[in-house]
């Protein structure tokens, strides 16, 4: 019964220990700014662009405790992924639908952060698909998960080197159309973890292109230039960018 506790106990750990090992063969993750110095306790919310399959692993390395994170249930509910995602990582599955009336992921996330974990989210909700559009507009969850619990800090990162790499879309679906490459280095720009402020959150809209620029200036951490501004467009009801 002990050697089954233990073994429940330490079976993440050592999982990401295996992983880890595997990410290093292929890829060096260098982190750097204000947000390495990363709250150990209590709830947080860590989001960041999306380029390529591994960047969750890549920001999990850079943190120092253990992440929450939310996935598709494209990948979610494969056979061989959800046991591992559900059981161990405790990932909360999001449904691949454009629109629905019912989102019980905002409420696992929220329930997260009541318990005073990490919840990790990529607000685009899609696989960066295009070089032209580094980052595409933040869907409403964040927001909706912000409404209820306005007081979490939000540490808004930017992963560099992911696009282009084998598990991007770069010239093709992951996996397809790669180059052999060797040891890929990533970078991570770390910002400080904040509160978003009320007059930002009394709107979805202005609350998740407050986020995009928070995002996009995550960069400057790795000596890069901000993308160009993002502002809201003249009407609230202007459509998504299509996939």
């Amino acid at each position: 019964m002990i050697f089954l506790f233990a073994w429940i106990r330490l079976f993440r750990p050592f999982f990401e220990l295996c992983i880890e090992a595997k990410v290093r063969l292929n890829y060096r993750v260098t982190f750097a700014g204000p947000g390495t110095n990363f709250p150990i306790h209590g709830p947080i919310i860590v989001i960041s662009n999306h380029a390529c399959l591994w960047d969750p692993l890549f920001l999990a390395k850079a943190l120092p405790r253990p992440v929450t994170p939310m996935m598709t249930s494209i990948f979610y509910d494969r056979w061989y992924i959800k046991p591992l995602v559900k059981y161990v990582f405790g990932t909360i599955r999001v449904p691949d639908a454009r629109a629905r009336r019912n989102a019980p992921e905002i409420q696992d996330a929220i329930r997260t952060l009541d318990e005073g974990k990490c919840l990790m989210l990529f607000p685009e909700s899609f696989l960066r698909r295009r070089e032209e559009v580094p980052l595409r507009r933040f869907g409403r969850g964040i927001w909706e998960i912000l409404k209820e619990r306005p007081e979490t800090p939000v540490a808004c990162c930017w992963i560099e080197g992911a696009w282009g790499s084998y598990s991007s879309h770069w010239n093709g679906p992951p996996g397809k159309n790669k180059p052999r490459e060797g040891v890929r280095t990533i970078s991570i720009g770390m910002s400080e973890p904040v509160v978003i402020p009320k007059e930002v959150l009394d709107h979805h809209l202005k609350t998740r292109i407050h986020l995009m620029n928070e995002v996009s200036k995550a960069r400057a951490h790795l000596g890069l230039e901000p993308l160009p501004t993002f502002d809201l467009p003249a009407k609230d009801d202007e459509p998504e960018q299509p996939a």
